[in-house]
């Protein structure tokens, strides 16, 4: 199963782990492949390394957050409409 997430749900993944958003990122890991753009990829790094989020998220949680992405899929957005929409 191919899984897309926004961007926004997988920033309140890695800020609540805990949290519907945590479990279903979780779950998608385990269960699915994960599909990105490098764009969003992108501003996902860059939301994380914003300075609001220090209090919540430290270097060593980011990383640990990161280290899940192993498993996903980079893809341009012209590959995923050809793919899924063609």
């Amino acid at each position: 199963m191919n899984i897309v997430f926004d961007c926004n749900v997988i920033v309140s993944a890695a800020l609540f782990p805990d949290s519907i958003p945590g479990k279903a990122f979780d779950l998608a890991i385990e269960k699915g492949d994960i599909i990105v753009s490098f764009q969003s990829l992108s501003e996902l790094l860059k939301t994380l390394n914003k300075p609001k989020l220090r209090k919540y998220l430290d270097f060593k949680d980011k990383l640990s957050f990161i280290s899940k992405f192993k498993n996903i899929s980079i893809i341009t957005p012209k590959e995923f409409i050809n793919t899924y929409f063609n």
